[in-house]
């Protein structure tokens, strides 16, 4: 996919892409620039950290703690919040705070607004281009039974999640087409294309400019709230056209991204084009950077993901394949940030760091506290050997706890993990059955 194109750096700032297979390897090279941020910049600035999730940023928290005795001045993001802050602070418009078109400050559109956008929809909007929906929620007139709230309720998490994600990953195969009320599944079968008609109608009754439910929103609350992938694109067509430049941004530029692997093309295109204007440091997860060479660029990075997605190497690395596809379409989309952009407006590379484990290894031994070792005949320690293509015995392990499952992709699956865990139990404590 092919996302917008964005302005050139606004100075010289060298952002940099640091990769590793080891999160210990990361976090050591992450301590090692707050020790030497806390000696040259202002101290009661705040580190300014973006995780993926709240358990990696206690980790992470956790681990700076047991390293240095202390970890404070800390301040956790996600990414979509600080790339949206980041863009925000280049904008170069003023916002007046009175009627008129660009009234309030940009605020960011979060999942539980859009569902209820999505929400209001499916309860206020009878056409027949929401008919297969109005089905499923077994409406009877103006009446909603208790069922249908439900279902309601339910339908819309589901298409606000999965509109969202196609604002991410599927611009122009499905977004753009339907900005120009277009449709591109009529060839797919009738199902598929009364779903894609169904799911754009819902899409373009929220973006309507005056009269669609976002503008309503932003009108009644007195707010400006705007998608992530929105105000990108708007800023992206602003620069792009070259009649305005970008705003010089703060002082403190800097900002660092921990441990993200699930990324899409729009997010790395907009940080390449940030990485420009601030201070980035990316501190990248994948256990397929142990495959690359010492001084990666990004047709190493892209060469390896074109190879992990080939069938051959689904065969030889056997049940860790669906792990290596994962790993390698998010090295694909990261590549990019090492890319120089050969078209105007341009996007300059961010330099790339590969983090060995050796590092994650004699950092290990500078903790405080502790930690107790992988046995050495673990399942754990034997995913370890797969993933850095160590040799590996021929004969199978027994299951052990030293690898557990700490998130499922749906509730199914977590009842099933959960179900499967209470017998297993049972199985090992008998005083559990007493």
């Amino acid at each position: 996919m092919e996302c917008a194109h964005f302005p050139a750096r606004y100075n010289s700032y060298m952002s940099v892409l640091y990769l590793a297979a080891e999160p210990v390897a990361l976090a050591e090279r992450l301590a090692l620039d707050l020790d030497r941020q806390s000696k040259k910049a202002d101290p009661f600035v705040p580190a300014r950290i973006v995780v993926p999730n709240r358990n990696l940023a206690k980790w992470l928290r956790l681990w700076l703690a047991r390293r240095d005795g202390v970890a404070v001045n800390l301040r956790f993001y996600y990414l979509e919040n600080a790339l949206f802050e980041m863009l925000r602070a280049l904008d170069p418009r003023a916002y007046v705070g009175q009627a008129g078109s660009l009234t309030f400050e940009p605020e960011f559109l979060d999942a539980d607004h859009y569902r209820l956008l999505v929400l209001s929809v499916l309860l206020g909007d009878d056409s027949r281009e929401l008919a297969p929906f109005q089905r499923y929620l077994e409406r009877d007139g103006a009446v909603l039974s208790r069922r249908a709230r439900r279902r309601a309720w339910q339908l819309a998490d589901r298409l606000a999640s999965l509109i969202r994600d196609y604002e991410y990953h599927r611009q122009d195969a499905l977004i753009q087409p339907w900005i120009k009320k277009q449709l591109t599944l009529q060839d797919h079968g009738e199902f598929l294309a009364s779903l894609e008609k169904s799911q754009r109608a819902i899409f373009l009754r929220i973006i309507e400019e005056k009269t669609g439910k976002r503008a309503l929103l932003n009108q009644v609350a007195g707010r400006n709230l705007k998608t992530l992938p929105q105000y990108a694109m708007e800023l992206a067509d602003l620069f792009g056209a070259g009649a305005v430049a970008a705003q010089a941004p703060p002082s403190h530029r800097t900002w660092r991204l921990f441990g993200i692997t699930s990324i899409s093309a729009l997010h790395v295109d907009t940080l390449h084009w940030l990485g420009g204007h601030f201070d980035i440091h990316c501190y990248y997860l994948n256990p397929l950077t142990a495959r690359l060479p010492q001084t990666p660029c990004a047709a190493d990075l892209a060469a390896l993901a074109v190879q992990m997605r080939e069938p051959s190497a689904a065969a030889d690395e056997g049940a860790l394949a669906p792990w290596f596809r994962a790993g390698a379409e998010s090295l694909g989309v990261i590549a990019r940030l090492l890319e120089q952009t050969s078209k105007k407006p341009v996007a300059a590379p961010y330099e790339s760091i590969l983090l060995s484990a050796a590092e994650a290894a004699s950092s290990q031994g500078k903790e405080k506290v502790k930690k107790k070792d992988v046995p050495a005949e673990s399942v754990l320690a034997r995913v370890h050997k797969h993933l850095y293509k160590a040799a590996l015995p021929s004969q199978r392990l027994k299951q052990d706890v030293s690898l557990q499952i700490v998130g499922c992709p749906g509730i199914q699956r977590e009842v099933e993990t959960a179900y499967f865990s209470i017998l297993e139990n049972l199985h090992n404590d008998p005083k559990l059955q007493q």
